[in-house]
């Protein structure tokens, strides 16, 4: 018997977050530092600096708006340029912080679809959050198919695809009569009820 997709998406989250967890703790104790780029806590220093001292200038806009000093349009019009300033004074600020998060979400990505695929190598698909929620991978289970069932189709087809290839999953599923996600039909693994595997 196929299993429904609120299962697969409870047993999924389930394992979600314990690999979260567990890329989170490599994060902070040994990976987050040397993800930073050279020069960040400068830039950031320099970032929050500036910030401030534009926010004086935004302050004051405010202000004389609100005692009536300028019009409405002066208003907007000043507003925008302390906003380009401040755009063009931490250009170069912006362009090293952003590397930092870019880096940082290519290390989350990246950990959780590897960790997913050596957990359900190890455990034979038999994870924490299909045991909890009663079900357990089936078909022919080898290295390779689940490479491409989890790694590929899973985690770095979601990742691509913003999301959409979930969407695109849960949606087979919960709209077939076969229960089956393309990724099961691609790489023969299926998921079913713990200890029975009907041919239904």
């Amino acid at each position: 018997m196929r299993v429904g997709a609120f299962r697969r998406i409870s047993s999924f989250l389930f394992d979600l977050i314990l690999m979260f967890g567990v890329t989170s703790i490599l994060f902070t104790l040994f990976v987050g530092e040397l993800l930073k780029p050279d020069g960040y806590e400068q830039a950031s220093t320099e970032y929050r600096e500036i910030t401030e001292y534009y926010s004086g200038f935004s302050e004051e806009n405010q202000a004389r708006y609100d005692n009536g000093e300028i019009t409405q349009e002066e208003y907007e019009e000043t507003a925008d340029n302390i906003y380009q300033y401040w755009l063009l004074n931490t250009r170069d600020q912006n362009a090293i912080i952003f590397t930092y998060y870019f880096n940082v979400v290519m290390f989350f990505v990246f950990s959780v679809n590897i960790m997913n695929y050596v957990y359900n190598l190890i455990l034979g698909g038999r994870t924490l959050g299909r045991r909890v929620s009663g079900i357990e991978l089936g078909g022919k289970i080898t290295p390779w198919r689940l490479f491409i069932r989890e790694f590929l189709l899973k985690g770095l087809f979601w990742t691509v695809t913003l999301g959409g290839g979930i969407m695109l999953d849960f949606a087979s599923i919960a709209l077939s009569r076969t229960k089956l996600a393309p990724r099961d039909t691609i790489s023969g693994i299926y998921v079913k009820y713990q200890g029975v595997d009907y041919p239904f």
